[in-house]
């Protein structure tokens, strides 16, 4: 991708993707401009999940792990489920936590799809 396409797509998906606190723009700066992937396949190939959606659901059904299982999170929702949201500890901790754990969850997304995949 080139670098104009991929200031464009992270200044159009910014609320999507920051802040967050696994992921750097840097990080998905590098993943984009190394990608031999378009803007346009990009934007069809990753469905990026609105963090205000995610917070919604995390505060009505998220003692039982829900916004996990929305976020492809499947193992802790299973988890969260079978402990009512950790006894209420963990679902107060999401609720707060919601809006970045989406971030992250999108920019994951991305580095998948690009075939760059970083360790963290």
């Amino acid at each position: 991708m080139e670098r104009i396409e991929a200031y464009k797509y992270l200044e159009n998906n910014r609320e999507y993707l920051f802040p967050n606190e696994k992921y750097s723009e840097e990080d998905l700066e590098t993943a984009l401009l190394r990608s031999n992937r378009n803007q346009e396949e990009l934007e069809k190939g990753v469905k990026l999940k609105n963090p205000s959606t995610v917070q919604v659901i995390a505060v009505f059904p998220g003692s039982l792990g829900v916004d996990r299982f929305y976020l492809g999170e499947i193992a802790k929702g299973f988890l969260k489920y079978i402990t009512f949201g950790g006894i209420g500890i963990w679902w107060i901790l999401d609720i707060i936590s919601a809006k970045s754990r989406c971030r992250a969850a999108n920019c994951r997304k991305i580095l998948e799809y690009t075939g760059w995949m970083l360790l963290k």
